[in-house]
């Protein structure tokens, strides 16, 4: 069991470079792009909700990292411009 507290973890998540969040997001995205977008959006938010209740964070701390993260001010951070390329363009396809 680990020893990592959910405010460290915290701490942790706010402090996460750019550069690994966009890794594990091209991570999870080509993990779930094999399936139909219904279901890569459940499986997708089931992991979320998973690991949330896991470790013990509230979901609004994490999208609020997520947001930051995310974003340099009006359009994405050029680490996720690929990501959020391939959901709108790719995923959005398969509605």
């Amino acid at each position: 069991m680990s020893t990592l507290t959910p405010e460290l973890l915290r701490d942790r998540m706010n402090n996460v470079p750019r550069k690994l969040a966009a890794g594990a997001t091209s991570g999870v995205l080509n993990g779930l792009q094999q399936w139909p977008a219904h279901v890569q959006i459940v499986g997708a938010a089931m992991v979320f909700w998973r690991l949330c209740k896991v470790l013990g964070v509230q979901p609004y701390d994490v999208l609020g990292v997520c947001n930051n993260l995310f974003s340099d001010g009006i359009k994405p951070a050029p680490e996720f411009r690929a990501a959020d390329r391939y959901i709108n363009e790719i995923i959005r396809k398969k509605l």
